[in-house]
């Protein structure tokens, strides 16, 4: 069981969700516009941001899961 209350952590997750979502949406336009080291930054930025995006989807799965086993 992933908590307690797994309504909480299914909001939690959805809400972590659309900020990295809304985070890899401005990581790829930076990666498409940068040049140089910049470059580099904006891949690495776009990396994070869909590592904690899979991390907030495992969270939503998993507690949605817990909620359709007490249904």
């Amino acid at each position: 069981m992933i908590s307690k209350n797994p309504v909480i952590a299914l909001v939690a997750g959805a809400i972590s969700i659309i900020v990295a979502g809304v985070g890899t949406f401005y990581s790829v336009l930076a990666v498409g516009v940068s040049d140089g080291p910049g470059h580099l930054t904006a891949q690495f930025m776009l990396a994070v941001c869909i590592l904690v995006a899979l991390a907030a989807l495992l969270v939503v799965v998993r507690s949605t899961l817990a909620l359709w086993a007490r249904l």
